[in-house]
C-alpha cells in the first residue's frame, strides 16, 4: 500500500472531503497530488493527517487500506517502505 492510497482510504473512511482534509492539513494545493499519487508528501504533511486523522504517525504508516486495519507488525510495514524506495 502507498501512502497515497492510504490517506484517500482514511479520508473516506471518515467522511471528510478532500476539502476538509486539505484544510486541517493547510495542504490545498498539494492533497489532491498526494493522493493521486503524483508527489509524495513531506513528513510534516503525513504529521499533519496523522493528527487530523486523530492516530499517530506511525499508525498512519501502518494502515492497510486493503483490509481498513492497522498492521501490529510495524517492522514489515517499514521493511515493504523500504523496498519501495
Amino acid at each position: 500500500a502507498t501512502i497515497a492510497s492510504t490517506i484517500r482510504k482514511l479520508r473516506h473512511i471518515l467522511d471528510f472531503t478532500q476539502a476538509y482534509l486539505a484544510d486541517q492539513m493547510g495542504q490545498h494545493k498539494d492533497l489532491p497530488e498526494i493522493e493521486a499519487g503524483r508527489i509524495s508528501p513531506t513528513l510534516d504533511q503525513m504529521d499533519s493527517a496523522a493528527k487530523a486523522f486523530q492516530c499517530t504517525f506511525p499508525q498512519l504508516l501502518c494502515f492497510n487500506p486493503e483490509t481498513c486495519q492497522f498492521e501490529s507488525d510495524t517492522s514489515k510495514v517499514l521493511e515493504e517502505m523500504i523496498s519501495n524506495i
